[in-house]
């Protein structure tokens, strides 16, 4: 049984990134196992904007965590945004956050079914399944531009370009 989601996201580049950004989740069970997943949502499938920034991905970081996890999930999640926990479990606002990203977080919400009994923690920097996620996170952005060449012109530029 999965009792803990353990979730980072990182920018490629500067914030907001034009490339776009990484996310990692480690899925912890109680018998110590791990179920790890890492990847890049590139800037160009953020609505409107072209551009992706720190909130937006730490949020499809926790996004992608919950839907990995099972339907009966009543766990701990941790995350080291203040922010995104905020948004998911106390309501706060949705500033700048795309719609199509809030319709995902609805769906999941209902999805999961003891969602009044999840936890969730601000987690340490020093843990281990965190740190885990933040390596994860480098590692998909150095692979991602290594696929799509380190030649991307950043943020500024393409400000100045306008």
């Amino acid at each position: 049984m999965i009792t803990g989601l353990y979730i980072a996201s990182g920018l490629i580049g500067s914030n907001p990134s034009a490339i776009g950004a990484t996310y990692a989740n480690r899925l912890v069970t109680e018998t110590g196992l791990f179920h790890d997943r890492s990847g890049v949502l590139p800037s160009w499938k953020i609505e409107f904007t072209a551009v992706v920034t720190n909130n937006q991905a730490e949020m499809w970081a926790m996004l992608e965590g919950l839907r990995r996890l099972p339907e009966s999930f009543s766990g701990t999640i941790y995350s080291r945004s203040k922010v995104t926990l905020g948004r998911i479990f106390d309501g706060w606002k949705w500033t700048n956050i795309p719609s199509w990203i809030h319709q995902i977080y609805r769906v999941q919400r209902k999805r999961l079914l003891n969602w009044s009994e999840i936890r969730y923690v601000l987690v340490d920097a020093k843990n281990e399944h965190y740190k885990w996620c933040e390596q994860a996170c480098r590692e998909s952005a150095e692979s991602f531009m290594a696929t799509i060449g380190a030649n991307i012109p950043s943020t500024m530029e393409l400000e100045n370009a306008i």
